[in-house]
C-alpha cells in the first residue's frame, strides 16, 4: 500500500508499507515531476514491527494534537 504525501511542481513524495513475514517494510520514495520517467528514488526504508509502526503513528498523532 502506498500514498502520495506531497506534490509540488518539482517532485512527489510517496510513502509505502508492505507486509513481510516478520514485520513491515516501510519506505519513503520521491519521483521527479519534471522528467517523463516514473523512476522513484528511495529516500528511506526500514523493516518495522507492528508495535514500532503503532508507536510512530502514536507519536505523529500526539504531535498533531498539540499543534
Amino acid at each position: 500500500m502506498y500514498r502520495t504525501l506531497q506534490t509540488s511542481h518539482t517532485n512527489h513524495l510517496l510513502a509505502a508499507v508492505a507486509p513481510l513475514d516478520d514485520g513491515y517494510h516501510f519506505m519513503f520514495t520521491s519521483r521527479s515531476a519534471r522528467t517523463k520517467t516514473t523512476e522513484e528514488q528511495v529516500r528511506f526504508q526500514h523493516r518495522f514491527s507492528a508495535d514500532e509502526l503503532r508507536a510512530l503513528r502514536d507519536l505523529i498523532d500526539l504531535q498533531l494534537r498539540t499543534t
